[in-house]
């Protein structure tokens, strides 16, 4: 049950902070944007796809993310494909397309704040 929670906590905060603000903690860090394949923002929608297609990356040890990404000429992995999106440098998005300081960290706040919810819950229902 502890497992069921954290992957659903972990995806709730992917697919937030994603689908608000393009973003995580760590693509944030490295200037990594999560965007549509015609370089639009990704919304909610795609970035669930992303962070489903991940569990099953992460199920078999990224061996089908590493063949996807090989077989890709963005280096997509499955979830990117699935949801039609790919992971650029912020700079390589045109200016009138990129998403605000503000929007980015909005949906990262969002993100932490989903994932916080969901351990405070697991942890309320004494699952944890």
């Amino acid at each position: 049950a502890s497992a069921l929670w954290g992957g659903l906590a972990s995806l709730l905060y992917h697919s937030v902070s994603e689908g608000v603000g393009g973003t995580i903690v760590g693509k944030l860090i490295l200037g990594l944007r999560v965007v549509r394949r015609d370089l639009q923002p990704v919304g909610f929608g795609s970035a669930v796809i992303r962070s489903l297609a991940y569990l099953v990356d992460a199920f078999f040890f990224g061996i089908p993310a590493y063949q996807s990404m090989q077989a890709s000429p963005y280096n997509q992995r499955l979830g990117d494909k699935w949801g039609k999106t790919i992971v650029i440098k912020a700079s390589a998005i045109p200016e009138n397309l990129r998403r605000s300081r503000g929007v980015m960290l909005l949906g990262l706040a969002c993100g932490m704040i989903t994932q916080a919810l969901v351990i405070a819950l697991a942890m309320i229902s004494k699952v944890l």
